[in-house]
């Protein structure tokens, strides 16, 4: 009698794994380990995972070195839309104008003494829209309000107003060869007398109209770019080249675009004008939208009521994003060199305001913070990134799925090193069975990647993914990792008699 047996031999094999990285959406190879799916208040840049912005209380730097705390609106108050009316002088100050989520005009000045927001007596029929300006009959600098039912009014230096009740209904303002265009958000647009922001009235004293077609859907938002004026339709972009004379004006359409545009999202800046359609994210040079990071639509549930600004080589962008309720508002920030990108959870973006001094730039984001909304309200990056608020989110990276190179074959997960700054839960999940052990803080010197942390364990399966969660406040790193892990395989088939 002839029985063939196979023998298990166990071959032990070690799989390293020094860089993080993003992987594509829907084409994340499971021998590809590294590839973030889930981040939350944490950022991937240059292959590491790291905690993302850190939050303490807003301050801007005035020029004598001392800083000035931004107020916060009333308790229950957040705000939702802000613009900076920036008044020329030695000694001026710019204002800062906030609308209320009880849709009342605020103001303060930036880097002024008071400690609260000065109530207008203007109060609007919803979201505003605000565009500066300079009024020559004047003359000086002010700010344009528009209702979202139609009316204008203008916020000047000293915090008073003026109603202009015949202005049109003007959503997306934009100043472009020395008149206000906006749009009716359907399919006109409106454009004011040359020189006379305030003057849309009939084309006789210079203002007009401009009529779309129905199709394609509502005109979102405009945006002067490249000597013309950019349309962004909900499924298009039209191209409008109007100079001395707006009445003699060409219109074409651009291309269609690949998914709904999320008007809020559109945003222009180093050379280019990016925004969001459907889940992706488009660059656009006035000819052509290119789908660039892919990585981010997985995590994205949907860009409804987005905001987007480009600033300091950064396009930043907020979200829905698929996470608990409490984290489901993100503000995430895209690296425009292509080497990382980063999510601030909990955070509702209401507007975004950028601050130029000769001491150094600032981002301002005003919102609201936690689904619960809780007041501001605002945030402030500096020219180096730092972020101020006053909540904290605990990091969180998800791994997507690895085999560690064999697709078919049961593995047993013997050690793990990983570098990191600082205490860090790691879970490790095979399959469907979660094993998790919890590193104890790595003083780290010079060369990182030598300083390295290990825990022992004996874990199998056939596919594995890492969670990593940060267990001290503002104080998430991760390098170098590297798996030890042994396979069993098929190696002979011993005849016995």
């Amino acid at each position: 009698m002839v029985r063939k047996e196979k023998i298990n031999e166990i071959k032990r094999k070690s799989y390293s794994f020094q860089q993080f990285s993003f992987g594509e959406p829907g084409n994340v190879n499971a021998d590809d380990f590294g590839k973030i799916v889930k981040l939350r208040n944490a950022k991937v840049y240059n292959g590491e995972v790291s905690q993302a912005f850190s939050l303490i209380d807003g301050a801007l730097l005035r020029v004598d070195g001392t800083t000035r705390v931004l107020p916060k609106l009333s308790v229950g108050i957040y705000p939702i839309n802000a613009a900076i009316l920036k008044i020329t002088g030695e000694s001026a100050t710019d204002l800062l104008v906030v609308q209320g989520s009880n849709y009342k005009i605020y103001y303060t000045y930036l880097t002024g003494t008071d400690t609260s927001f000065t109530e207008s007596s203007l109060t609007l029929n919803g979201k505003a829209e605000f565009l500066n300006c300079y009024l020559s009959s004047v003359p000086e600098s002010a700010m344009l309000i528009f209702d979202p039912l139609g009316g204008l009014f203008i916020m000047h230096p000293n915090g008073t107003l003026s109603t202009y009740q015949s202005g049109p209904l003007i959503k997306s303002p934009v100043y472009h060869y020395l008149r206000v265009w906006g749009t009716d958000g359907h399919n006109k647009v409106f454009f004011s007398n040359d020189d006379d922001p305030t003057n849309f009235s009939s084309e006789s004293t210079g203002g007009g109209t401009v009529l779309l077609p129905d199709e394609y859907g509502r005109i979102l938002k405009l945006v002067s770019y490249k000597d013309a004026l950019y349309l962004f339709k909900e499924k298009a972009i039209f191209r409008l080249t109007a100079y001395a004379d707006p009445g003699a004006f060409t219109i074409s359409k651009v291309l269609v675009t690949d998914g709904a545009v999320s008007g809020g999202s559109v945003a222009e800046g180093n050379g280019k004008i990016y925004y969001a359609a459907g889940k992706r994210i488009f660059e656009f040079d006035g000819f052509t939208a290119t789908p660039v990071f892919a990585a981010v639509e997985h995590t994205v549930e949907n860009y409804a009521g987005s905001q987007g600004i480009v600033f300091n080589g950064s396009y930043y962008l907020s979200a829905t994003v698929n996470d608990d309720t409490e984290y489901e508002n993100a503000l995430i920030r895209l690296y425009l060199d292509g080497n990382g990108i980063e999510y601030f959870n909990a955070f509702k973006v209401g507007s975004f305001l950028t601050v130029s001094y000769p001491q150094g730039q600032y981002l301002l984001v005003l919102g609201a913070v936690s689904a619960q909304q809780r007041a501001l309200q605002t945030v402030v990056f500096t020219q180096d990134m730092t972020m101020y608020d006053n909540d904290y989110v605990p990091s969180l990276a998800v791994t997507a799925d690895t085999n560690l190179g064999s697709p078919d074959k049961k593995k047993a997960l013997k050690r793990l090193y990983a570098s990191v700054e600082s205490d860090t839960a790691i879970t490790v999940r095979m399959d469907s069975a979660p094993y998790a052990q919890t590193l104890s803080a790595v003083k780290i010197v010079e060369d990182r990647a030598a300083q390295l942390t290990h825990f022992d364990c004996d874990a199998c399966g056939t596919l594995f993914r890492l969670t990593f969660t940060g267990l001290a406040a503002r104080q998430f790193y991760i390098k170098a990792l590297t798996f030890e892990a042994t396979e069993n395989r098929e190696l002979r088939i011993r005849t016995i008699q």
